[in-house]
């Protein structure tokens, strides 16, 4: 399902980061994040699909905007009518917060990962495990079967409260498992306390894991930082080495002035080859200086465009937030484009003709709008259709 890097960094916490001024990759524990599993109808195209998983995204979380949010999706299962998926979610406001601590304390922040992913990249393949990660307030559960991950389970309970619970109780009622379905449960050392609770069970393999002490593989599939922000890393990365190679030309220019001399007072034959040598290695530094300056230009014209594209999103997101607003019962928008002029292309049905045209007197008088232009409005069979163009007001 996920292919894996050969790519090997340091893995930290949030606290470290903070405490110790460590750079790597942030594991960041469960509470930061949103866990939902939902059920889709197989068939649906990608643009059906998508819009179907944020519409039960928007009445299970309170006020959301998907622009608002980095998401990863896992496919748990799939049958002939129904797959059934779980999306992971973490807010920008949280991320952002993060890179901008790291900028001022001069941290490289190459990653950010739930804590609860770690466990799929070094899971025995060929076992049922059931992997518990506790954090103050919440529970997650994931289940792996033949090194994927079947399910995943979010519980809200307090550390404190599984800890003054007997094993029955925290098996039955708390956490709600069935240990005959795994051949082990696993920890991480942070939950060591729990994790000795579950070794008092016979019959069980009870694993308890320092992930600080293992070389872990690092996986993209689990990586919430923004793909713009990687690539900027990566942009980063490529500029420095080029300095590097510069500097080094430059020291290589130095010696190659002082060998000149020496060969000057030792032969002055010698003294024309030398200079053609310089010669090229000066037009050598030249070119690479053109490039540093063409790839710092072309970074910065990406940046720019990243900014108008985020920008937009944002925008567009507001503006469909408000034209749900504006529409009756029984108007139903079917697609909306923002071109590059900032117009804003609505195409939809409606059981009722005036419900359109009270959808049109809603645009109008937004402040949000102006410049309608009513395309058409056609009778179908059973409903109306209808097309229509008004200009955004940035």
């Amino acid at each position: 399902m996920f292919k894996k890097s050969k790519k090997k960094i340091e893995y930290i916490t949030l606290e470290e980061m903070k405490r110790e001024l460590k750079s790597g990759i942030i594991v960041l524990e469960n509470r930061y994040f949103n866990i939902e599993k939902i059920s889709l109808e197989l068939g649906l195209d990608e643009k059906e699909r998508e819009l179907e998983i944020e519409e039960i995204l928007e009445d299970r979380i309170e006020d959301y905007n998907p622009v608002e949010y980095i998401e990863k999706e896992i496919v748990l299962e799939k049958n002939e009518e129904f797959e059934e998926i779980v999306i992971i979610l973490l807010k920008r406001d949280i991320i952002e917060e993060i890179l901008q601590e790291g900028k001022e304390k001069k941290i490289r922040i190459s990653g950010i990962v739930p804590a609860f992913f770690l466990r799929s990249l070094e899971i025995d393949k060929n076992k049922a495990e059931l992997f518990i990660d506790v954090d103050e307030e919440k529970v997650i559960k994931i289940e792996f079967r033949d090194g994927k991950i079947k399910n995943i389970d979010d519980i809200e309970i307090e550390r404190e409260k599984i800890l003054e619970s007997e094993v029955e109780e925290i098996l039955q009622d708390l956490l709600e498992i069935d240990l005959t379905e795994f051949e082990k449960v696993s920890f991480y050392e942070k939950d060591r306390e729990i994790g000795e609770i579950f070794q008092e069970i016979d019959n069980i393999d009870v694993e308890i894991d320092n992930w600080k002490e293992n070389e872990i593989e690092y996986n993209y599939n689990y990586d919430f930082l923004p793909l713009e922000y990687l690539e900027s890393l990566k942009m980063k990365s490529s500029i420095k080495k080029k300095v590097i190679v510069f500097f080094i030309i430059f020291i290589l220019q130095i010696l190659m002035g002082g060998v000149f001399q020496y060969f000057y007072n030792l032969n002055i034959e010698k003294i024309d080859d030398l200079e053609k040598n310089i010669r090229i290695y000066q037009d050598e530094i030249e070119n690479l200086r053109e490039k540093i300056v063409e790839i710092e230009e072309k970074e910065k014209i990406r940046e720019e465009e990243l900014k108008k594209i985020e920008f937009k999103n944002i925008k567009l997101g507001s503006l469909i937030k408000s034209l749900d607003e504006f529409k009756p019962k029984g108007l139903t928008i079917l697609n909306i484009e923002l071109n590059e002029n900032n117009r804003l292309k609505i195409i939809g049905n409606s059981i009722d003709e005036s419900k359109i045209l009270k959808f049109q007197e809603k645009i109008i008088e937004s402040s949000k709008f102006k410049n309608l232009n009513h395309d058409y409005i056609k009778r179908e069979e059973e409903d109306y259709s209808f097309q229509l163009e008004v200009e955004v007001c940035l």
